[in-house]
């Protein structure tokens, strides 16, 4: 299965808004948000960003089932550096141009359109 930026973003952003001290993520929760994706792109995108420690901590259960506690510094990153349209957007062309998707890379490519954003706000 390919990795789909566009369900990562999605993925980050919702956790990042939806967990706190009392409040957990479960895979039922992740399903009802994000309804145009099977239960089995959901599990492998959760599983690649927990292998990429993306998140501080992950529970799996029998069948597709987890449970996310929290983002780790680097998800937050993430999630706070794609959270804008006008951010995502010319970080996804960017990446279509220059033929590379990994998420390493949009995460780079997504820190520099931020820099020119504030350079350009900066009058620079």
């Amino acid at each position: 299965m390919r990795i789909n930026p566009d369900l990562v973003r999605k993925l980050m952003i919702y956790v990042e808004d939806t967990v706190s001290t009392d409040k957990l993520i479960t895979s039922a929760d992740i399903a009802s948000y994000l309804p145009n994706f099977t239960e089995e792109e959901i599990y492998y995108h959760v599983r690649y960003l927990d292998d990429d420690f993306y998140f501080r901590k992950v529970d799996y259960f029998m069948g597709l089932g987890f449970m996310i506690y929290d983002l780790s510094p680097k998800g937050h990153h993430f999630a706070e550096t794609m959270r804008s349209d006008t951010v995502w957007n010319k970080t996804k062309e960017t990446s279509k141009k220059i033929g590379s998707a990994t998420l390493d890379t949009i995460y780079k490519i997504g820190i520099d359109v931020v820099a020119s954003l504030i350079s350009k706000s900066l009058g620079a």
